[in-house]
C-alpha cells in the first residue's frame, strides 16, 4: 500500500496532516486504488471518510493542473451518491477542502447540480 503522502501534491498533504493529523484506514485503501485510475468502490460505516477519500485526490488532480495552467474546460469527474441523505455530507466534504485549502492564483470552476432523488415506483415521494 503506498503511502499517502505520496500520492498528494504538498499543499494538500499539509492541508490533510493540519486538518486531520492521519487518514483514516478506509481512506489509506482506497487513495492508492484511486489514484492508480481503477474504478473504485468505497463500502464501509458511516464517519470513516469515504466521501472525502472519494473527493480530495481529484480536489488535489484538478488544482494541480490549475497550477500548471492545464486545466481545461471540459468534465473530469462525477461522483454519484445513491443516498439523498448523504447530501450534506457530500457538501461539507467538497466545500471544506475547497474553502480551507485554496492556491492563491488558481483558474479552478467548481459547478455542480444536485438533482432531485425520484424512487424507482417513481411516485415522486422520497
Amino acid at each position: 500500500m503506498a503511502d499517502y503522502k505520496t500520492i498528494f501534491s504538498e499543499p494538500t498533504n499539509k492541508w490533510f496532516q493540519k486538518t486531520f493529523k492521519e487518514p483514516t484506514e478506509v481512506q489509506k485503501n482506497a487513495w492508492p486504488a484511486i489514484a492508480d485510475g481503477n474504478h473504485t468502490l468505497v463500502s464501509a460505516p458511516t464517519g470513516t471518510g469515504k466521501t472525502l477519500s472519494a473527493f480530495l485526490y481529484f480536489i488535489d488532480r484538478l488544482k494541480l493542473k490549475s497550477r500548471e495552467g492545464q486545466l481545461k474546460e471540459e468534465l473530469y469527474l462525477i461522483y454519484v451518491s445513491p443516498l439523498k441523505s448523504l447530501a450534506g455530507d457530500i457538501r461539507e466534504n467538497l466545500n471544506r477542502p475547497l474553502r480551507e485549502y485554496r492556491p492563491k492564483r488558481s483558474s479552478l470552476r467548481l459547478q455542480w447540480r444536485s438533482e432531485p432523488v425520484i424512487p424507482r415506483d417513481g411516485t415522486g415521494r422520497g
